[in-house]
């Protein structure tokens, strides 16, 4: 059974663009955080969504 995929790739390889508002609005909407709070976190552990995926719940957990 494939794992879930976003444009072709699956999760565990999409990377968050910092740079493309676009993108940064559609994660934000898509983890329910503000894009501020998604930026920081991009600057903390990195773009890889499945860590910033990890990060929050790691923070919303505290």
């Amino acid at each position: 059974m494939p794992g879930i995929m976003i444009r072709n790739q699956p999760l565990e390889m999409v990377k968050i663009d910092k740079d493309n508002l676009s993108e940064l609005n559609f994660w934000s909407n898509e983890l329910k955080c503000e894009l501020e709070e998604l930026i920081a976190a991009v600057d903390e552990v990195g773009n890889s969504i499945q860590t910033i995926r990890y990060y929050f719940r790691i923070v919303q957990a505290d």
